[in-house]
């Protein structure tokens, strides 16, 4: 029965984490679309028949925004088959659509066919489709539902936007204002974004969790941007932030492009969280532990021997002379009692000390894993972090 138990948690936290990654990938779909991706031009001459470039799969990344761009149709289709709610023979009108995306994909790119999907229609199909997707989720598992919405609202913090480039001339301030990346970035919309990963922490890879929410928090910056003396800084007492200059915007986006690579690297297992630690963070991890640790045990054997010698002054200063006397004067009576007492004091102090020390034992091993997250979350998101400045002059 309990490994019955295991196994159906087992398989509902796989859905859910299916869940979410089918939502972020049908964002970035969208998202890639809406950037511009069109295909390349056609080759005048033919590449000779003995070139061929690298697989990408051995490369652990798409490289290619075309090549990235049918991946992401690909994720989807193949996410959502694992979910199992329709069959391809008895699939709806809407999820075999969903499933010629690649194909469609591919003949657009490799120009074996002259038209794809307008933005408008695409995104229809989409909506309509997610909306499906969504209610079979609901209906099976409240959890499942959250997931797919936290993966899609997360990817939409970068593949909703859109460089200035790519906007269409003439947009008025509240047509663009959905992608606009004050909204997107603006710390009340990422902070649900962290209290929905935090929902998801025992679905997820373990340490993505904790170290993509403590990006969140570095990227909050969508009120916080101000220029002083022609310079972009962060200001947190700011609450609006200004229209930027082209090009810092795209500086700007530049930075949160890379940022989520490293989301996507760790959220889809391209890469395992500890892989992007250094030699040296690996090192200082049993280091810093230990000194925690250290301090603690200095900390409390402090505590330990300071608290009793002040009670015994305070003692001595009031009630201990008058116990004594009353011992003193009533030594005969007073005598049996105590023997009685330290009889009862031995018990009380022998019986539990193998539960104290059990417990001591457990704490100190609670303490040194809780330690060893704590370090190796913090070295990770420093290592994983990329600010907002990184790419402006």
């Amino acid at each position: 029965m309990n490994a019955q138990r295991t196994n159906a948690d087992a398989n509902a936290n796989t859905r859910i984490t299916t869940a979410f990654l089918l939502g972020w990938s049908i964002s970035e779909l969208f998202g890639r679309y809406r950037k511009g991706v069109r295909p390349p031009p056609a080759q005048k001459t033919p590449r000779p028949a003995d070139y061929a470039r690298r697989l990408d799969v051995s490369n652990g990344s798409v490289e290619h925004a075309t090549d990235s761009f049918l991946f992401a149709a690909q994720r989807v289709v193949q996410f959502y088959r694992e979910l199992g709610y329709e069959s391809d023979e008895q699939a709806s009108a809407l999820t075999k659509e969903i499933y010629a995306l690649p194909q469609k994909i591919d003949d657009w790119l490799e120009h074996r066919a002259t038209s794809f999907y307008p933005q408008r229609e695409l995104r229809d199909l989409l909506n309509d489709w997610t909306m499906q997707v969504w209610a079979r989720l609901d209906g099976e598992s409240a959890a499942g539902a959250r997931a797919f919405t936290a993966g899609m609202s997360l990817a939409d913090t970068y593949w909703y936007m859109r460089l200035p480039r790519q906007r269409p001339k003439g947009w008025k301030a509240n047509q663009s204002s959905e992608e606009d990346w004050r909204r997107l970035l603006s710390k009340y919309r990422l902070d649900i974004e962290q209290s929905r990963l935090r929902t998801l922490q025992s679905d997820l890879p373990r340490y993505v969790v904790p170290v993509i929410r403590q990006h969140l928090q570095a990227w909050s910056i969508g009120t916080e941007l101000v220029y002083q003396n022609g310079r972009l800084t962060r200001d947190k007492k700011n609450t609006k932030s200004p229209m930027l200059e082209p090009d810092d915007e795209t500086a700007l986006q530049e930075a949160l492009a890379r940022q989520v690579q490293n989301w996507e690297a760790m959220l889809f297992g391209l890469r395992e969280a500890t892989t992007f630690l250094w030699t040296r963070d690996r090192r200082l991890i049993p280091v810093l532990r230990f000194a925690a640790l250290f301090g603690v045990v200095l900390v409390t054997a402090l505590f330990l021997l300071v608290v009793p010698a002040i009670v015994a002054y305070l003692l001595a200063l009031g009630p201990l002379p008058l116990l004594l006397r009353l011992l003193t004067e009533n030594q005969a009576k007073i005598t049996e009692w105590l023997a009685v007492v330290s009889l009862l004091w031995t018990i009380l102090v022998a019986v539990p000390v193998p539960i104290v020390l059990r417990a001591a034992y457990q704490f100190t091993r609670s303490a040194q894993q809780w330690l060893d997250d704590k370090l190796t979350v913090w070295f990770i998101a420093r290592r994983t972090l990329v600010m907002w400045a990184a790419y402006m002059g």
